[in-house]
């Protein structure tokens, strides 16, 4: 079992000790005397990269907390280092993780998986408890820009 995998995998021993048959015409399988219907993969849960919860985690009330957060992807060859001559990385997507629980946009560092900070923010009145393996947010493509020095003058851009 891994984190990584969310489809259901059937190992060949288990299909054959349950009588199993595949119905590819009908996409179903037939497993002891119940048939099950196969699901394709588009429509349904699309993510890629997603960010979950390393531990339990109580965010207090109306306050900002950084979280230690991994990255899950559903490939293993999805790898999330890029070509660094273009500049390319990855970021957490701002999301709302339950009524009035925000995730902030969070770069990922390339080197790693595992014990990423990510700020939470709670305006609630209330403390809210997050179990670990809770999914915070998903991951974007994000280019990342050559800094600018402090004495440099900022350049405008026209519209």
């Amino acid at each position: 079992m891994s984190e990584h995998v969310t489809d259901v995998m059937l190992g060949i021993d288990w299909l054959e000790s349950n009588d199993a048959m595949w119905d590819l015409s009908q996409s179903r399988i037939k497993i002891g005397k119940e048939y099950h219907n196969l699901q394709p993969r588009h429509g349904g849960e699309q993510w890629c990269r997603r960010v979950v919860l390393q531990g339990d985690v109580i965010v207090p009330a109306r306050s900002e907390v950084d979280v230690a957060v991994r990255v899950v992807l559903r490939s293993l060859s999805g790898d999330l280092t890029c070509d660094s001559s273009r500049h390319v990385s990855w970021s957490t997507e701002t999301m709302l993780v339950s009524a009035g629980v925000h995730v902030s946009h969070t770069i990922i560092p390339s080197d790693r998986l595992e014990d990423i900070p990510v700020r939470i923010m709670n305006v609630r009145k209330e403390p809210v408890t997050f179990k670990a393996g809770t999914n915070i947010a998903s991951l974007q493509q994000v280019t990342v820009l050559d800094s600018v020095l402090a004495d440099e003058p900022l350049r405008s851009y026209g519209v």
